[in-house]
């Protein structure tokens, strides 16, 4: 997972994508593991398979705020607009006051004027 990360930081995903791969198989419960595995996927051109990781990362982690504002980007990204509403609601519904309000209007103004 170290390996993969420092090549996700340095820019390289190419290099990064099958050691992030190997730690996502090795430790498939890890959230940090599957959040950068998940970024890897859509840094090498394929967001869907990210979006994909992230989402299931989710459904156990549903508090993991950096896998939710990746997916989010990820949606708004590909005009997926229902989806990152979707995915911004869950700081607004669970989270009061929300640490992330300022992140979830600017979002919502991305989204309305596309």
């Amino acid at each position: 997972w170290f390996v993969g990360n420092a090549y996700l930081n340095m820019g390289q995903p190419v290099q990064a994508l099958p050691a992030l791969q190997r730690a996502a198989e090795l430790h498939p419960w890890h959230p940090q593991v599957l959040s950068n595995y998940g970024a890897a996927l859509v840094a090498n051109g394929n967001p869907l398979q990210g979006a994909k990781v992230l989402e299931d990362l989710l459904v156990s982690y549903p508090g993991f705020n950096d896998a939710r504002k990746n997916l989010t980007e990820i949606y708004t990204i590909l005009g997926m607009k229902t989806e990152a509403i979707r995915t911004i609601s869950y700081w607004e519904k669970f989270s009061n006051p929300n640490p992330f309000s300022v992140y979830c209007k600017s979002i919502r103004g991305r989204l309305t004027d596309n």
